[in-house]
């Protein structure tokens, strides 16, 4: 039988050899991805002439110029003014980032990340999965989000308002919670006197409730990543 499922075309566009490799591995799970690779931005340009684009997971730092300006340039092509780009890259100062987000990047993920969070940041601006949902699931854990109930194999834990909404972002990111992005996003919900030193202790302290519940504290922890539930 033929498979009716839609198709899209990615291009990857990263010099680094071991981070390409990781992006592609990541997407190649997805038999909905068409994959292509270059290392500079002379390739990249080559591959746009040929194939539309549906996403792009670009470097800022390439050989050959910068992923910055090649972002620029595709917002002011109308053939690419709805492709979605991803920002991946080792630069930290915010300048950069924002600078990024004025040209019209969709998304800036910081080196290193985890293969999880790049995957549903892709599946989420290809429209592949809506966070919109009253119930979100993921894996064996429910969440009622209009209910502000959490569940497992349908036995409901009670949470506090700050494990709730911790559990939320990593429902929202794949699994995936970085310790900078989670804090920023628990102090947007105005929680009181939320810092990383308050929301490791609150990780903490939801994974030792989680354990006594189940027998499982799922979140994890990988070293220069963040926290992850696999």
């Amino acid at each position: 039988m033929q498979n009716s499922l839609p198709t899209y075309n990615i291009l990857i566009v990263e010099d680094s050899t071991t981070i390409c490799n990781l992006i592609h591995k990541v997407l190649s799970k997805n038999k909905q991805y068409i994959i292509q690779k270059v290392d500079k931005i002379k390739w990249a340009k080559q591959a746009l002439k040929r194939t539309y684009f549906d996403l792009i997971c670009l470097d800022i730092l390439l050989p050959d110029g910068s992923g910055i300006n090649l972002c620029k340039t595709l917002r002011e092509d109308s053939t690419y003014k709805n492709t979605k780009i991803i920002i991946i890259s080792q630069i930290t100062q915010a300048i950069d980032k924002v600078e990024a987000f004025k040209i019209g990047a969709d998304e800036y993920i910081q080196k290193p990340f985890h293969p999880q969070e790049l995957e549903i940041r892709i599946q989420k601006h290809l429209g592949l999965i809506d966070f919109k949902k009253p119930v979100l699931k993921y894996k064996n854990l429910k969440l009622d989000t209009v209910k502000m109930k959490f569940f497992h194999n349908n036995y409901e834990i009670h949470l506090t308002k700050t494990e709730f909404l911790i559990i939320k972002y990593f429902f929202q990111h794949g699994g995936f919670a970085n310790l900078s992005s989670l804090t920023k996003f628990l102090s947007s919900k105005k929680i009181t006197s939320v810092n990383n030193k308050s929301v490791i202790v609150s990780i903490n302290r939801l994974k030792r409730k989680l354990n006594t519940n189940t027998g499982n504290p799922f979140i994890k922890t990988k070293y220069g990543i963040g926290y992850y539930i696999p």
